[in-house]
């Protein structure tokens, strides 16, 4: 039997079904609401990891590229050089004193001081190793692995020598095996001076300019009785107003790791050197700000570079170029989700700067056609490699990607 809906529950029926419209139309706005705060959420969780990792660094770090190979030498623990069939004579415990395949000097670092007593820079420089030993802190005759940093003055005399790194101002990375030689691995060892070295030594104090020089000993997981020693103290270092200018230093920008500032557990995620511009004083005392810095990472040893080409989970920076690897000081970038699988990674970050010869409207690929430039690197290097040079690099191990 057929139902015969009466108009005088008409008026009912019209006012529920607009009170239903109604009502999901306020759960899709809050839904709307919810997707906001999340993005927003993300973007003060990444504010917040960012002023984290800075005052843990002390400042803003300043990255000099170098990739430099070394000479070096087995030497005792004066820095004497001495032969290696000594240590066999006295019960060393290798049956060989290979020297490695390479030991290069990759990059040097001052942190420019915001969030610490100074004034003063924290240093920290790091080598690539390729060895068929392993290298360690310290061996099982107590020799370590350690780094020295030298102050000359105008005279060239060594005018201060007394800082060195040990302990756990000593990491030491295995990057795995040497892809020319299986018989080697690849150990990155970074050395942190973390106390302030007086500003007037590396800056110079308008009598005195002085030169910082860079050295380091390394030990092996043989039980031998020397070290194998950089040879001389490196030539690298500041002298005077160094990397004042922009195309002088690569501005390190800050890592994010997977879960961590925001970042979804399927990406990595990378901000500009100075976000919150934390560090107010970096543009004066004769520093200049960088435009842009061009960044990338690699999960494969350098074979492939990828560039964070995504604002922050869908917060937008307004940046046109970040999808080309350039991001700017103050954003916030993260990888395509498309590019990492499921798995644990080395995952390395190689990063420059670069200045505008005139900043274009919108923001352009720069070019040193049109007057710009990047981080110079070492010139002095063949002219095949110092392209490669020009790029400072960060390292970091078991990155693990859901």
């Amino acid at each position: 039997m057929k139902k015969i809906i009466s108009f005088k529950n008409m008026g009912a029926i019209v006012a529920f079904i607009a009170f239903c419209l109604v009502f999901n139309g306020c759960k899709k706005e809050d839904l709307k609401a919810d997707a906001n705060i999340t993005r927003s959420s993300d973007l003060e969780k990444a504010k917040a990891y960012v002023q984290q990792k800075s005052k843990e660094f002390g400042g803003l770090p300043q990255v000099f590229p170098v990739q430099q190979k070394m000479g070096v030498y087995w030497g005792d623990k004066n820095g004497l050089p001495m032969d290696p069939k000594v240590v066999i004579n006295n019960g060393g415990g290798c049956s060989n004193f290979d020297i490695p395949d390479y030991t290069t000097l990759l990059q040097y670092q001052r942190i420019y001081l915001c969030f610490t007593p100074g004034p003063g820079y924290l240093i920290q420089w790091e080598y690539n190793v390729s060895w068929n030993k392993a290298v360690v802190a310290t061996n099982a005759n107590s020799l370590s692995t350690e780094g020295y940093i030298y102050i000359y003055d105008d005279n060239g005399d060594v005018f201060e020598e007394d800082y060195s790194v040990t302990g756990s101002d000593v990491v030491i990375a295995d990057l795995g095996v040497d892809p020319n030689n299986s018989s080697n691995h690849i150990y990155n060892v970074k050395f942190n001076y973390s106390t302030p070295i007086p500003t007037s030594y590396i800056n110079g104090n308008g009598i005195t300019t002085y030169t910082v020089r860079l050295g380091a000993t390394f030990a092996s997981d043989c039980p031998d009785f020397y070290a194998l020693w950089i040879t001389p103290a490196s030539a690298f270092g500041f002298t005077g107003n160094t990397g004042l200018q922009p195309c002088d230093r690569n501005d390190r920008p800050i890592f994010m790791p997977p879960g961590q500032g925001g970042v979804d557990l399927d990406k990595i995620g990378i901000a500009g050197y100075d976000p919150l511009f934390l560090c107010s004083e970096y543009g004066s005392n004769g520093f200049t700000r960088t435009h842009l810095q061009q960044v990338e990472y690699s999960v494969n040893s350098g074979a492939n570079w990828f560039p964070f080409p995504n604002d922050l989970n869908g917060v937008p920076m307004g940046n046109p170029i970040l999808q080309y690897g350039y991001i700017r000081y103050d954003d916030f970038a993260e990888s395509d989700p498309n590019d990492l699988g499921s798995g644990t990674y080395n995952i390395i970050i190689r990063f420059r700067n670069w200045k505008y010869n005139s900043v274009p409207s919108p923001l352009t690929i720069p070019t040193t056609v049109n007057g710009d430039c990047h981080s110079a690197g070492n010139t002095s290097l063949p002219s095949g490699q110092q392209n490669y040079a020009t790029w400072a690099y960060e390292y970091h191990p078991n990155i693990t990607i859901q």
